[in-house]
């Protein structure tokens, strides 16, 4: 679905959370009848290209992962290189940012809340169809839109989708504000410097540099 980024938000939620609620209980009851069985195929792995950095540091994650698995990409509309680095996986998806650069924190609420019901509506059918077994992330904000996308999925759906946020490697004294509001809900929250590995984080140390940079 598209929509023009001149409409005002409200205008694009109102009949976006009218869908939602006409969509839910469907899904809901199928849900119900759905028969208890595992997903035949390679596992798949779900991940998000937020842009720039984020984008760079999700390739050089993306390299840690087993030969085997597939992976399905979400990346944000308006991002032109996203977009075509994802187009390499068969499976993506475009996104709606929660907030732009730049852009309020007043009115980024109306724009996550359109991005939430867009993309809980988009991970909804594609639970349904083929669940994910790991969503990867690393920021920025629409990847928390993404991460509680995902875990409402596993409350209705039944899904086991494991949620891990890995850090970025330019936060080296303090979580980003999307990691902060990731962690709590997080399978696993890694970070790439010990001044912020503390109780629960999970250090990963040196994964950006342990092989050369593709460009």
């Amino acid at each position: 679905a598209q929509f023009s980024h001149s409409q005002q938000p409200s205008q694009e939620i109102t009949p976006m959370m009218n869908y939602a609620a006409a969509v839910l209980l469907p899904f809901i009851l199928i849900r119900l009848r759905r028969r208890s069985s595992s997903s035949p195929g390679p596992p798949l792995v779900s991940i998000f290209y937020g842009s720039g950095g984020h984008t760079t540091e999700m390739r050089i994650l993306l390299r840690h992962l087993p030969s085997h698995v597939s992976v399905q990409a979400f990346f944000g509309e308006d991002d032109k290189r996203s977009r075509e680095i994802a187009a390499l996986h068969k499976l993506n998806h475009a996104l709606p940012r929660a907030r732009r650069v730049k852009q309020s924190y007043a009115t980024s609420i109306f724009t996550t809340l359109y991005s939430f019901v867009y993309t809980f509506i988009l991970v909804l059918s594609l639970q349904l169809s083929c669940p994910s077994a790991l969503l990867l992330i690393n920021g920025p904000g629409t990847s928390l839109v993404l991460a509680f996308s995902f875990k409402l999925c596993n409350l209705l759906l039944g899904t086991k989708t494991r949620v891990v946020m890995v850090e970025s490697w330019c936060r080296v004294t303090g979580l980003s504000l999307t990691g902060k509001l990731v962690k709590p809900i997080a399978d696993k929250f890694c970070v790439q410097w010990e001044e912020l590995a503390k109780e629960d984080e999970v250090l990963v140390k040196g994964v950006m540099f342990d092989e050369p940079m593709k460009r």
